[in-house]
This record gives structure tokens, sequence and C-alpha cells, in this order.
């Protein structure tokens, strides 16, 4: 069996993306498949194309843009071919995640107060507004973007327009949204012989003030405590949550979602991520292993349900 695993890209999570492609990679030639490596862009996509129609299924490494919302899951699936992860429509859904919030709250699961700002809106008026009807401080980040790129936490409203600024050069849609101060936590979903498994739950401890891009994906920049040291009731609500969301947007495979717990007013959901990262500082990869699955056995249970499951 061929696995062509796609990653690189040109979002600004390529370098996120690089490392968990060539772990995917590495681990499926240490299980024995027939494994290539396809850095993907724009440029290259009849190229890609080939490359995929000379392959039995695809693993979409591609974090950001083009891999994480739905357009290259499109152009797999017009061809023909099984890929790891969600269809275009969860993928698309997911990756918005103002419509992710209204969505999931829907069926009461808590999210964040938020407002979605656009370019061509008039920023000044969107600023009076905000200064309104929040209360400091906020967070301030793009609609569609990961690993924290464009994120501010803006503590006065003489921030707010340089963070509204910052966001938009990531992203022509943004989000500001009350900053709800407490512990981080986040729940890996998998597939697991057709039922819908929720992963034991991880307590994430940055090191900084938040879970920036150095807490994400430096060596010692956060601590993983997993499981995570809560109640019962806690880690229930939680998982029942990250199930029912997955299921609500459609994802395929496997899904993480991520929660923020205020001490009393207790657990809110923040993003719900469909191509999580596997890098060796990466969430997912604890939680399995939690869970009784090591990397290389996560990476070909992934494939496996790919195969099995070829009409996304």
């Amino acid at each position: 069996m061929k696995v062509l695993v796609i990653y690189g890209g040109e979002s600004s999570e390529r370098e996120v993306s690089l490392k968990t492609g060539q772990g995917v990679h590495d681990a499926l030639k240490r299980k024995g498949y027939n494994t290539e490596l396809f850095d993907y862009s724009r440029e290259r996509i009849l190229g890609l194309v080939d490359e995929i129609n000379k392959t039995d299924v695809i693993y979409i490494a591609l974090h950001g843009k083009d891999g994480e919302d739905g357009k290259l899951q499109a152009l797999i699936h017009l061809l023909n071919k099984p890929y790891v992860g969600s269809d275009l429509s969860a993928s698309s859904l997911a990756m918005n995640k103002f419509l992710t919030k209204q969505v999931v709250s829907t069926v009461g699961i808590p999210t964040a107060k938020s407002i979605k700002i656009s370019n061509d809106d008039n920023i000044t008026e969107k600023i009076s507004g905000i200064v309104h009807d929040f209360t400091f401080p906020l967070i301030v980040k793009p609609n569609r973007e990961g690993s924290s790129f464009g994120f501010s936490l803006v503590k006065h409203s003489s921030e707010l327009e340089e963070a509204i600024g910052t966001a938009l050069r990531y992203d022509n849609e943004i989000l500001v949204e009350d900053y709800l101060k407490g512990r981080e936590f986040t729940v890996s979903v998998i597939e697991k012989d057709g039922e819908t498994v929720a992963l034991p739950v991880i307590e994430i401890i940055p090191k900084n003030e938040y879970y920036d891009y150095e807490s994400k994906y430096s060596k010692g920049g956060s601590l993983h405590v997993c499981p995570a040291e809560i109640s019962e009731t806690l880690e229930q609500e939680m998982k029942d949550y990250a199930v029912r969301a997955y299921r609500l947007i459609g994802c395929k495979d496997y899904s993480r979602v991520d929660f923020i717990v205020d001490e009393t007013r207790g657990a809110f959901l923040l993003e719900v991520n469909t191509l999580p990262g596997m890098t060796p500082t990466s969430l997912l990869p604890d939680s399995a292993k939690e869970f009784g699955y090591d990397y290389d056995t996560l990476v070909e249970h992934l494939i496996k349900l790919a195969m099995s499951n070829q009409t996304k």
C-alpha cells in the first residue's frame, strides 16, 4: 500500500506542518508502509494530482489554509481517493471559529461571548461598540487561523486597534471575544470499532501567560498533565462536549477540542481542530499514549480508518 503524506504548504503554520508530516511519514515507514512526502504549494497542484492518482491513501498533514479549510479535501474527493480526516464541509466549518461557536451553542455547549469583524468593516465604529459591550481584558485573533498566529491579549482599550490590525494581517475576518481566565484543557476524539471515543483529558499548563506559539511548539514550553487531575464530573462534561461537537460538525476519523474552565462557570469550548498536530510536542499523541496507542500505532490506526471509510 502506498501512502502519500502531504505537508508543508504556504500558510503561517508551515513549520508546524513540516514537523507533523515528517513524524507521520517516519511512523508509517517504521510500520512497513510505502510512504512518500509531498511539499504542497499551489504552484505544484498539477504535480500533486499526479501523485494522488498513483497513491492508495492520503494523510493530510497540512495545517492552516488550503489543507485544513476543506480545499484539499475537495480535490482529493474529486479524485476519488481515501484520506485521513474530515471532509470538505466539516473542515470548512471547524476552520471558521465564529461559525463553530454558533453551531455548538445550539446544543447548549458554552462558548465565550464574541463578535466578528471583517476588514471591510468600519473599524472605528466596531471598536466603539466593543468598548461599550465588552469588559477588558479581551482576546483578539484571526477567525480562520491556528497555532496562535495573530493572537493578542488586550488589557486596555488603547491596545485594541493595534491588536485588530495584527489579526487582520492573517485573515480578513477576526474575532474579538471575552477573555476567560482559567485552566486550559483539551480532549482528543478518535473513531474506534465504529464508535466515537473521547481520549483521556489533558490539562495544558503553559510557561507563558497564555498558550501561545512558543508554549505549543517549543520543547518545555508547556506542561501536559495526562490524565488531567480533575473531578470525574468535569472530565465527563468535557468529554461529552467534545464528542457532541465532533458529531455536530461532522468530523471524521479524529479531532481535538480545546476548552478553558472557569472556576465558577465551568467549561467553555474554544475551538475544534480537524487536523490536530502530530509533532513531538503535540497533544493528541500524548492523549493517545495514555489510551494505549503509541505514536506509530495511532498513525496506522488513522490510515486504516481512512481506508475503511472511503465514502466521505
